[in-house]
């Protein structure tokens, strides 16, 4: 019966419109769910528009690319990434001209932290240097792109024009800059997002991590809430034991 259940929900996953939220924990199959929805998407698109599969780690990155095979490749990389190649590279001398000519880098090394925005925003347009705070709950990176997004028309004419949908992974571990740019591409620039995520294995609020942000979404009349039941990787025994000692 419950396996009865889950395909239900997976197929649903596959035909639902609009934004989407998945809880899904380890080993449940939502890599496979996010591959198969951007295949269909991809199959039913009809015009020049593509899709951004965000990640947290190169190495995810890496296996949402192989899984994908021969689907229409687009952007397929880490959030930051995403952020530098998408927004601030291309835009921010929309909002900073002196920022043109400069070769844009980022610097995350211990030794160069900042308590201040403004002067990680005056090192960035002195320098081309996307630095970050002293406090890891702050991201001076997503903050930039938030505000270069806001400003520049250009930038979100070509985010709306781009992409039919945004998938992102791991969205526990998102911190509160990296929530509030991606929901303000979703609620202001109306591009609906397929977000998957599992508060269980989120691990990073020490640095940053904001897990009510995906509890949010997941509570959100804006978005349908599917949950992943059927764990591939175990047998029921173990699952139940786990669930018990968690």
């Amino acid at each position: 019966m419950s396996e009865i259940k889950d395909k239900t929900i997976r197929e649903s996953i596959l035909t639902t419109d609009g934004n989407i939220v998945i809880s899904a924990d380890a080993g449940t199959g939502k890599t496979f769910m996010t591959v198969e929805r951007i295949r269909d998407d991809v199959i039913k698109m009809d015009n020049y528009q593509t899709y951004a599969a965000i990640t947290f780690t190169n190495k995810a990155a890496k296996e949402l690319v192989d899984r994908l095979g021969d689907v229409q490749q687009s952007f397929v990389g880490t959030n930051d990434k995403f952020i530098l190649n998408e927004i601030i590279i291309p835009f921010s001398k929309d909002v900073y001209p002196q920022i043109k000519g400069k070769n844009i880098k980022t610097d995350y090394s211990e030794s160069e932290k900042y308590d201040k925005g403004q002067e990680l925003l005056d090192r960035y347009i002195d320098e081309g240097i996307i630095g970050t705070y002293t406090d890891s709950h702050y991201n001076f990176a997503f903050q930039l792109a938030l505000h270069i997004l806001k400003k520049s028309h250009a930038a979100r004419r070509y985010l709306v024009n781009r992409y039919f949908r945004i998938y992102v992974d791991e969205y526990q571990d998102s911190d509160k800059d990296m929530h509030a740019f991606f929901m303000y591409i979703n609620e202001k620039l109306k591009i609906p997002f397929f977000i998957v995520g599992d508060i269980k294995q989120s691990i990073y609020e020490w640095r940053g991590g904001y897990p009510d942000g995906f509890k949010m979404l997941l509570q959100s009349d804006k978005y349908t809430s599917f949950k992943l039941l059927h764990n591939f990787r175990s047998n029921e025994q173990i699952q139940n034991y786990a669930s018990v000692f968690i």
